[in-house]
């Protein structure tokens, strides 16, 4: 098939940028405004739906504070000015054994009756600080998506003209006449279907299959009142994210058939994609039809002509 893994590939990529991202900030913020009690929902929505990032840039802005520590036992949001957690009663700080004062964990002496503070005393468990790690998840993301965004740009754009690492051979055979054709074969009946439709210009019948362990990309050019001559067959191999394509270059020429007929073939480990036709360095409209038949040229023409 001439729709390929790569167009795929690329669509995957868009769609991951642009709906993902905006996914991620939405769920973000929800969950951190839930924590600070705020409208969580109506700020979700809001970070969402802003271009560019602003819904969560304002919700940074507008978000209320909250604190970062813990309680050790249920984990549960404390004050560094707690002693003792609201939710489950553990000990963040121990009280002076003398006045009852709330003691911080460095300190040697009660700041309030100067009493000494033995270390083996101590049974308070300090609260944990957490960082806010989904935000520089989220801020990483944002700062990587433009360069992301570059890296697919270049990579769509990396194709070459030539023969794919030495192991993919051209074959082309051009100025063919319909009635050189076997009689209802698949490529005649193609024809008579472009004839039918009444309309000049150029059409394509293109078909993969396998021949062994080789690839092999087989397409049949219908030059219909075209002026222009073939030039020559190439090859181009497609990028990490554009595909390869067979190219059959035209030159002008006003003394050019009615109508013909190309045969083009490209074998290699790998098929090819699509089929263009250029023109002078631009690129010809062409209607192309997908066939699940191998259209060799042996198969379709008479015997005296395939010898």
């Amino acid at each position: 098939m001439f729709v390929t893994m790569r167009m795929v590939l690329l669509l995957a990529v868009y769609a991951a940028l642009f709906l993902g991202i905006p996914i991620l900030i939405s769920v973000y913020v929800y969950r951190d405004a839930k924590a600070r009690e705020m409208p969580a929902a109506l700020w979700a929505v809001v970070a969402a739906l802003c271009p560019a990032f602003i819904g969560l840039v304002i919700y940074l802005l507008a978000r209320t504070g909250r604190s970062s520590l813990r309680c050790p036992g249920c984990g549960g949001p404390v004050q560094e000015s707690f002693a003792l957690c609201p939710r489950c009663g553990a000990l963040l700080k121990d009280r002076c054994q003398k006045c009852g004062f709330a003691l911080e964990r460095d300190w040697t002496v009660c700041p309030s009756c100067g009493q000494p503070i033995p270390e083996e005393g101590r049974q308070a468990v300090p609260p944990v600080k957490k960082g806010d790690r989904g935000l520089q998840w989220l801020l990483g993301i944002v700062i990587a998506v433009p360069v992301v965004l570059l890296a697919v740009v270049l990579l769509s754009l990396v194709s070459f003209q030539g023969v794919a690492d030495g192991g993919t051979s051209m074959m082309g055979v051009d100025a063919i006449s319909a009635s050189d054709l076997r009689e209802g074969s698949a490529v005649a009946q193609w024809v008579a279907q472009c004839d039918a439709a009444g309309e000049d210009g150029i059409y394509a019948l293109a078909s993969v299959y396998q021949d062994g362990d080789t690839a092999v990309s087989c397409c049949w050019l219908y030059l219909k009142n075209v002026d222009g001559l073939v030039n020559h067959y190439s090859q181009r191999e497609g990028g990490l994210l554009s595909d390869s394509a067979l190219v059959v270059d035209l030159t002008p020429d006003a003394t050019a058939p009615p109508a013909y007929l190309v045969y083009v073939e490209a074998r290699g480990s790998e098929s090819v994609d699509g089929v263009l036709v250029t023109m002078e360095g631009e690129t010809l409209d062409c209607a192309v039809t997908e066939s699940g038949e191998a259209l060799t040229y042996e198969g379709q023409v008479y015997p005296y002509l395939a010898s």
